[in-house]
C-alpha cells in the first residue's frame, strides 16, 4: 500500500504511538550535506581537500536511497524504540495492518 496510506491507518490505530516519513528527503539532499556545512563553526568540506579533490554531494543520485526516502522510509519517536511496550504496541499495530491490507489498499 502506499506510504501514506500506512501512515494514517497505522496512527489512526496508535493512540498516540506515531510513525511518521522521516526527513522526506535522502541524507545527501539535506542542506547539511547540500550546502557542504559540516562542523561547529560551519567550515565547508570543500575548503578541505579530501582524497586530494573537494567533495560535494549536489551531484550525487544513489536511486535506491531516493526511492527509500521518497517513498518507502518510516520512522519513530526515539521513546518508541526505547521502550518495550511501545515497540510490541508497534509490532501489533503492524499487524493488524497487514491482517487487514486488503481492505486498506482498496480505501
Amino acid at each position: 500500500m502506499p506510504r501514506e496510506s500506512f501512515v494514517k491507518a497505522f496512527n489512526a490505530e496508535s493512540g498516540g504511538l506515531h510513525v511518521g516519513t522521516g526527513y522526506g528527503m535522502p541524507v545527501y539532499r539535506t542542506p547539511v550535506f547540500a550546502n557542504n556545512r559540516f562542523d561547529a563553526v560551519g567550515c565547508a568540506i570543500r575548503s578541505r581537500k579530501a582524497y586530494g579533490r573537494a567533495v560535494t554531494y549536489r551531484s550525487v543520485r544513489c536511486p535506491n536511497a531516493e526511492r527509500i526516502a521518497y517513498k518507502e522510509q518510516l520512522t519513530f519517536p526515539q521513546r518508541v524504540l526505547l521502550s518495550s511496550d511501545a515497540c510490541n504496541m508497534a509490532v501489533e499495530i503492524v499487524r493488524k495492518l497487514w491482517e487487514n491490507r486488503a481492505e486498506l489498499q482498496r480505501a
